[in-house]
């Protein structure tokens, strides 16, 4: 039980550092494509050995210099029948999909059906911190509001809020802008309203229209509740790697158990984060569209400043290795949601263009 008990603890160590894992990786922006690296093992093990669940021997007296000492609790479901076996495994997967089952949600607008533990209230209480420390790292560089630039922003942003006044969570959250003097190509949305864009973003823009295109996909990730999801996601999966990775580390040499974890990540990585990450910059994409034609954008300047980008950008990694799509896949999904997004700014009697 002691064992149990210590990787549960420790689990909520590592469920806090992936909220400021998430919380950093969104404050790169959708512009700083990056591939995610889950590294807690280095501080399960060193908990596992403080703890005495795993424990070492000096490295010169055999390979297995590290093992682990008798677990009773372990021992003794060891040599259970195997319908015993069977039976505890069976009672944990129905709990285990309860818990699943009773934190499952529609997601507002789409309607799609995911997985939520936290939400936009509970993620700002806990990155207040984060936030007010990047906040202040920016101050030197931040434009007034009656710089060009801030007033052009300014003005793209009213006309998405003001336009979509109706949407879940628009009118709610106290939204703020801050433009930052920097030739970064980057903007973001805080999940507390806090919008952070770059110069070097809106000198990229060659128009309002295509800001409005980064814009509304930054809202997007608020509205959708996209960093709530991801840290929700991660805490669903941390309970699913629990029992691998107490098996792991309770029964293999310290070196085996480092390689068979980190291998168990990075195939956690490749074949569900990753891949929810790029589903969810899609959806924001889709939605981001709907809010930029209510606004009476031209949408069309979307896939056009998709398109400047794959040209600027120096190379990209493999998508299955990234968090978002490739420049070109999403130039070419904008496209095709242009059609529909220019008859929903027809219906809402935005002036015609041509």
């Amino acid at each position: 039980m002691m064992a149990f008990t210590v990787l549960v603890e420790t689990f909520k160590e590592i469920i806090k550092e992936s909220i400021k894992q998430q919380l950093r990786n969104h404050s790169i922006g959708q512009f700083g494509r990056r591939c995610l690296k889950l590294d807690n093992y280095i501080f399960l093990r060193r908990t596992l050995v403080s703890h005495q669940i795993i424990t070492s021997r000096n490295i010169f007296t055999g390979t297995a210099y590290f093992q682990r000492p008798p677990i009773p609790h372990l021992d003794k479901f060891s040599a259970r029948p195997a319908k015993g076996k069977a039976i505890v495994i069976v009672g944990l997967g129905l709990l285990a999909s309860g818990y699943y089952f009773t934190h499952l949600e529609e997601s507002p607008i789409t309607k799609r059906k995911r997985f939520m533990v936290f939400d936009n209230q509970s993620v700002a209480k806990l990155s207040t911190k984060v936030n007010q420390d990047m906040l202040a790292s920016f101050k030197p560089f931040m434009l007034t509001p009656g710089h060009p630039k801030f007033r052009k922003v300014s003005d793209v942003v009213n006309s998405l809020l003001g336009a979509n006044k109706d949407v879940v969570y628009i009118s709610k959250i106290p939204w703020k802008l801050t433009v930052v003097n920097k030739p970064v190509v980057n903007a973001f949305v805080m999940v507390d309203g806090h919008i952070i864009v770059f110069s070097g973003m809106i000198d990229l823009c060659q128009n309002s229209d295509q800001l409005a295109a980064v814009l509304g996909h930054e809202l997007s990730h608020v509205i959708l509740e996209h960093i709530p999801e991801k840290i929700s996601n991660a805490h669903l999966l941390s309970i699913i790697m629990m029992i691998p990775l107490l098996v792991i580390f309770t029964i293999f040499p310290l070196a085996k158990a480092v390689l068979l974890e980190s291998l168990l990540s990075h195939l956690a990585q490749l074949a569900i984060t990753l891949p929810f990450s790029r589903k969810l910059e899609v959806e924001a994409d889709e939605v981001g569209m709907l809010l930029a034609a209510r606004a009476c954008f031209d949408v069309r300047e979307a896939s056009k400043l998709w398109e400047r980008m794959a040209k600027k950008s120096k190379g990209e990694p493999p998508v299955f290795l990234s968090t978002h799509p490739s420049h070109e896949s999403r130039k070419e999904r904008l496209k095709t949601l242009a059609g529909p997004a220019m008859e929903m700014r027809k219906a809402y009697g935005c002036p015609p263009l041509n």
